[in-house]
């Protein structure tokens, strides 16, 4: 779960209709049923992804920045002859973009074994 101030609220919002709802829901041809055994799930979540939001500044995953901050930035710029470039920023990077191509490869490898069995 994360903390985000916005989806937070509507999914509190979503869980106290579901909660305050139930009778009428289970009544009527509602697709909403499916939910219903998860309505106390969704409220909790909602409330501590809003109360999480809040600590981490985040709404809809828009920096507020209400609080500050206790860390400082600290770019540490390794210079070699003619290349400046942030070297934490780059292996980063480097990270992110093979990290993602693995795990897209390891849930490829995922759904072919076990969903595209032949019969």
């Amino acid at each position: 779960m994360y903390g985000d101030i916005g989806h937070g609220f509507f999914l509190f919002l979503f869980g106290i209709y579901l909660t305050h709802q139930r009778d009428e829901i289970i009544k009527s041809k509602s697709p909403l049923k499916a939910a219903l055994p998860a309505r106390y799930l969704l409220l909790f979540m909602g409330f501590f992804a809003f109360y999480c939001g809040w600590m981490y500044n985040d709404f809809l995953s828009i920096p507020l920045g209400i609080f500050g901050t206790c860390y400082e930035n600290v770019n540490i710029i390794f210079k070699f002859k003619f290349v400046n470039f942030n070297f934490f920023n780059y292996i980063c990077n480097f990270l992110n973009k093979y990290l993602l191509f693995f795990k897209c490869l390891y849930i490829y490898y995922l759904g072919r074994r076990y969903c595209c069995k032949k019969r």
